[in-house]
């Protein structure tokens, strides 16, 4: 499979055809889905497409433990891995919206175990910064130190000794210990812990009934994906689950299934004002810094035109479209959600498998749904044992700041 979505994607920019409705973008999606998945061995996934507030179509595969008979439900619940900065940023947001923070304010006085190498970097450091990754640190500095088992306290005291590559909101590095800043910063100026509050003002009014945040919360749902990793073409090995990234709940603690992620798409696409108000989703689609690296990866290099971070989400400039994405890995986990506010449209791919893949399946799912970008609009035919559901569809030169050229690759 993976050759004939690539295969169709470097079609797509030199053919022309019109692009799908909804429906039959979906019907093509589904038959995808199914023959990556067989095509890759993948033990288990789900996925969803929403058009507003509602399921356009849903489909689920394999098993949730390899050894195990249990199949993946559209409640089974999996680890959303960097897919949880989304909620981060959402509940920020909203306290922002509230007067209850300010982007702008240091951060400093939140976390008195933060240290740096000079007193200036310290005192201008702000929320925004934080949440754009325009902390002026090297991509996923001290991550060695979280998956050696180590908390955001004990890691931060490092940055003591850790020289900037610049100044705060000047350039961009993707972070997952300085990310984490948020839980203090939300709990300190709530008085609430951050896991009540992701409950209490996300997931409990958004129905989101099988979402949790942290270890436990994974370990007491009792329909669960279990992580698995690839050893070899086609083979995965179960695995445990590892508490590191939990200690970092901000960056990579949430769980939740598929039906979850389709409420979460909704309130994202602005159906849930009562909730996500769209002052919050303005704050979090700004365009902060320019992620032109991210326009060299090859799923998304032929649609590209820009990308950027605004705060917990990517905004990719694809085609005629505007796309607020994520992707997540931990090990034995991937996930990912995007969403078009032009097209009313959003989607996410979730599984218990270590492979990158399900990206090229959403690239191919926007793609279709591009005006003159699809070769082949025929739907393939469907051969999975799934759960499945569709219901028909009703550059100038840019202020921001680049990404630093010497910097390591980002994870998602």
């Amino acid at each position: 499979m993976r050759a004939a979505l690539l295969g169709g994607l470097s079609l797509a920019v030199a053919n022309t055809a019109a692009a799908l409705p909804l429906g039959e973008a979906i019907n093509r999606f589904q038959g995808q889905f199914s023959d990556e998945m067989r095509q890759t061995g993948a033990p288990g996934a789900a996925w969803v497409i929403v058009e507003g507030d509602r399921v356009a179509g849903m489909g689920t595969w394999g098993i949730k433990a390899q050894g195990s008979p249990d199949r993946v439900t559209e409640n089974t619940v999996f680890r959303l891995a960097s897919v949880s900065k989304t909620f981060a940023a959402s509940l920020t947001t909203i306290l922002v919206n509230e007067g209850r923070i300010s982007l702008d304010a240091p951060v400093a006085g939140y976390v008195p175990a933060f240290q740096t190498k000079y007193a200036s970097t310290k005192s201008a450091l702000t929320l925004r910064d934080v949440l754009s990754h325009q902390t002026g640190y090297v991509h996923n500095a001290y991550d060695g130190m979280i998956e050696g088992g180590r908390t955001l306290d004990q890691i931060l005291p490092y940055f003591g000794t850790l020289k900037p590559n610049c100044k705060p909101g000047t350039c961009y590095g993707y972070q997952n210990v300085l990310f984490s800043i948020v839980e203090p910063v939300v709990e300190k100026s709530t008085g609430n812990p951050y896991e009540n509050l992701i409950r209490d003002r996300l997931f409990t009014p958004l129905g989101m009934n099988t979402a949790s945040v942290g270890y436990e919360g994974y370990l007491q749902s009792p329909d669960k994906a279990s992580p698995h990793v690839l050893v070899a073409k086609r083979t995965y090995r179960k695995t445990r689950v590892k508490e590191t990234y939990y200690h970092f709940n901000p960056a990579a603690g949430v769980n939740a299934s598929i039906t979850d992620m389709s409420k979460w798409l909704s309130a994202q696409l602005g159906k849930r004002p009562d909730v996500l108000p769209d002052g919050s989703i303005g704050m979090m689609t700004k365009k902060e810094v320019r992620t032109l690296r991210e326009m060299s990866k090859r799923r998304w290099r032929p649609y590209l035109t820009n990308a950027h971070y605004g705060l917990g989400w990517r905004i990719y400039d694809f085609g005629d479209d505007t796309l607020v994405y994520h992707f997540g890995a931990v090990e034995g986990f991937r996930a990912l959600v995007a969403y078009s506010k032009s097209r009313n449209v959003g989607i996410s791919i979730l599984t218990n498998g270590g492979s990158n893949e399900i990206d090229e399946l959403n690239v191919a799912f926007w793609a279709a749904l591009q005006a003159n970008e699809v070769a082949d609009a025929t739907p393939i035919p469907v051969q999975q044992k799934a759960v499945v559901k569709v219901a028909a569809a009703a550059p100038a030169k840019s202020r921001f700041p680049a990404v630093l050229p010497k910097a390591k690759p980002a994870r998602p």
